[in-house]
């Protein structure tokens, strides 16, 4: 018989609780905090698509059949509401699956209420996995939940970078790039179909914007731009690991936005060994001379944080919830930009700062350092570098209030 590995929800005792064993709990309400949890939503994939007790369900491929790194996501205590008792009932969750199954990679525990198991995906097996969960409250009858996902196959392969090699030049161009396209050059070449450049690179997570939409981690010289986009989910509540000063791998595909690299469509963030990096050497004093007449791919300048004497030459220009002012450093022209991601549901904001800088005013400012190409006819071309090739355009984009 193969060991079980148990996942247990902590039981929170409190006033407002009703699930205290042998201490006079209401069994009525406990009873039906049990039957409220057992038609929840308890058990999902990837956060998103709902697991049905006593249905198997296929996980591991995206709408278009290709690998996208499903887990589960798993309650682990459900509060209840009695309308009789007007207090609130804890329901305990119980999760237990094989302990030696080899396709489970890890257990993270993104809060304090779920668990979430991810997989060790193969390209030739695919495979069955049951799991169960016990819900309990104080005296009520206990109830279990059977469960079973199908993992299908892994056909993405992902192929490990440092940050240093994603900013490799090779022939006037990012060398992973194919000039010809603009684009990264595909490492799937077997999948017409899916024609990305799917990388396993690791970094220090060195920022992470309040609304989940980007963040930023850094190996050594070299920083990396990481892009959720609308899913705004570059929080510790999708992927455990991902807080600032911890260590990471990151699988996602590479790609560009505006001609500035970065990582999205992010398959896995996990903790790495610290062995895997070089400490981030912080903002460098950054001269006009040092991005001059310089292309994206020139001076190691890519999202590389940055401090700088800056004069304001132009009035602030707003498009949405953005801001730029035109500006020189050393009299070489440069962009300040503000980012409003940095400031969403902060009360200590960048554009409190920066949102009333005048004319001939010079100031210092720190921040990442973004190439910010222009498309002629100024719509997001956010793939490829072919459009911003001849341009040299720069911002400086603070990101923290003490940048300003």
């Amino acid at each position: 018989m193969k060991k079980l590995g148990i996942l247990v929800g902590v039981l929170a005792l409190s006033a407002l609780t009703g699930c205290l064993p042998g201490k006079g709990g209401n069994k009525e309400a406990e009873q039906r905090a049990v039957d409220d949890a057992k038609d929840q939503t308890i058990a999902m994939v990837s956060g998103s698509g709902v697991l049905t007790p006593d249905l198997k369900t296929n996980i591991g491929h995206n709408g278009e059949g290709h690998y996208n790194n499903d887990y589960l996501y798993l309650t682990t205590k459900q509060t209840y509401t009695d309308r009789d008792t007007e207090k609130d009932y804890i329901v305990d969750i119980e999760w237990t699956y094989d302990a030696n199954d080899s396709f489970v990679l890890r257990k993270d525990t993104p809060d304090e209420s779920h668990i979430g198991i991810y997989f060790n995906y193969s390209k030739t097996e695919e495979h069955d996995f049951a799991f169960s969960g016990k819900l309990t409250c104080g005296s009520a009858d206990p109830v279990t939940l059977n469960y079973e996902v199908h993992l299908l196959l892994k056909d993405v392969d992902f192929m490990e970078v440092s940050l240093a090699q994603i900013y490799e030049v090779k022939d006037n161009d990012f060398k992973l790039v194919n000039h010809e396209t603009g684009y990264y050059a595909s490492n799937n070449p077997g999948l017409e179909d899916f024609p990305y450049a799917c990388v396993e690179t690791y970094g220090k997570v060195l920022y992470l914007a309040p609304d989940g939409n980007w963040g930023l981690i850094g190996d050594g010289n070299y920083i990396l731009e990481l892009y959720s986009g609308s899913a705004m989910n570059l929080k510790p509540e999708k992927y455990a690991a991902l807080k600032v000063g911890n260590v990471v791998r990151v699988a996602a595909e590479l790609g560009s936005y505006f001609g500035n690299c970065q990582v999205s469509y992010i398959f896995d963030i996990s903790m790495a060994d610290a062995s895997k990096i070089s400490e981030p050497t912080g903002y460098a004093a950054l001269s006009g001379s040092a991005f001059n007449g310089k292309h994206y791919w020139e001076g190691g300048l890519m999202n590389s944080l940055r401090t700088a004497t800056v004069t304001i030459t132009g009035a602030k220009t707003t498009k949405g919830n953005r801001y730029t002012y035109a500006a020189t450093i050393d009299g070489v022209a440069v962009t300040v930009a503000y980012d409003y991601h940095v400031d969403t549901n902060q009360t200590d904001k960048v554009d409190a700062k920066l949102g009333n800088l005048t004319v001939g005013q010079t100031l210092t400012l720190k921040g990442t350092f973004r190439f910010a190409g222009v498309s002629a006819d100024d719509k997001k071309v956010t793939g490829t570098y072919k459009t911003y090739y001849d341009q040299t355009s720069w911002s400086l984009v603070p990101f923290l209030p003490e940048h300003v």
